[in-house]
């Protein structure tokens, strides 16, 4: 039993602590977490640019949060246009000192989980799958 205990408050502490992560991050950038938001590093990601720039412009930016995470401003502005209204741009890498993101792009859903992308086809998928 008490070995049951400690898993559950082990699990429930690493929820928390990337919910609390997520809720310092938004706050920090700006953006809501009442919806998706896609975390992609143009920096840790050499393909991520060429890969899901169209990708991306097929999201719902109704549905969607897009954070682009980019020590260069420019090039993160060639990727998706920045309006601070669902598009973000992080040039200080908020979210890899955070431990929210390594190297390919993350949904982090309403309810805190977390899903790496692999793929354009998979971001598309994801996005019908548990935003529309």
């Amino acid at each position: 039993m008490n070995k049951f205990a400690i898993i559950l408050l082990f699990v429930t502490t690493a929820c928390a602590n990337s919910n609390n992560q997520l809720h310092l991050y938004s706050t920090e950038i700006g953006f809501q977490t009442d919806k998706a938001t896609l975390l992609i590093n143009l920096d840790n990601c050499s393909y991520c640019f060429g890969e899901y720039q169209d990708t991306v412009e097929e999201l719902d930016k109704l549905k969607f949060n897009v954070v682009i995470i980019s020590s260069q401003k420019k090039k993160a502005s060639l990727f998706a246009s920045p309006d601070n209204n669902s598009v973000f741009i992080d040039n200080e890498k908020i979210a890899i000192k955070l431990g929210l993101i390594e190297s390919l792009p993350i949904i982090i859903l309403p309810s805190g989980e977390r899903l790496e992308i692999f793929s354009p086809e998979q971001l598309l998928k994801y996005a019908e799958k548990y935003v529309f």
